[in-house]
């Protein structure tokens, strides 16, 4: 395990990032630390693909899964996936691939297309259609992913079948 490093920004992201989850669990069980603080540290972890802290984060907030962090465009930890095993945490604990909008109406599959998190959207892929995951301005994953120039992502979707045809 690295040593805890100094963090400017705090005692949590620094037991984060150095990956001390049992010293991270102990800080957000402190009397005083808001739900908001329990879901902004789920997505820190979940952004940075620290499945072992997410994993931990549940296991002491399981609805952590599925409340939107309202400070920043009400959204969930889902839409900060990066690894595949995140991902699936989440969703097992609650959170809805489908149902997850942020303030833009944008689905966490449009956020791991835009981000070109290949796993991640094939992941998300698996309980609902490629085809009718849109935001709630029309655009499809497909778009989201061509729109910001990420090929291995536009390969993946029009393998599986997202149609070229569909226009936002």
């Amino acid at each position: 395990m690295a040593a805890c490093q100094r963090d400017p920004r705090g005692a949590v992201p620094a037991a984060l990032s150095s990956g001390w989850d049992d010293v991270l669990i102990q800080l957000l069980s402190t009397p005083g630390v808001s739900e908001n603080d329990v879901i902004k540290t789920l997505c820190m972890a979940s952004a940075a693909g620290q499945g072992g802290a997410v994993r931990s984060i549940l296991s002491i907030f399981p609805n952590a899964a599925r409340t939107c962090d309202t400070t920043k465009d009400n959204v969930t930890a889902l839409h900060y996936a990066s690894t595949r095993e995140v991902a699936l945490l989440l969703m097992r604990s609650g959170a809805s691939p489908v149902s997850e909008l942020n303030s833009s109406g944008a689905r966490p599959i449009h956020t791991a297309s835009s981000a070109g998190h290949v796993e991640v959207v094939r992941c998300l892929l698996e309980p609902a259609s490629v085809n009718q995951q849109t935001r709630v301005t029309g655009d499809t994953p497909l778009s989201v992913a061509c729109a910001a120039g990420r090929l291995p992502v536009v390969r993946m979707l029009v393998n599986i079948g997202a149609d070229l045809r569909i226009s936002n």
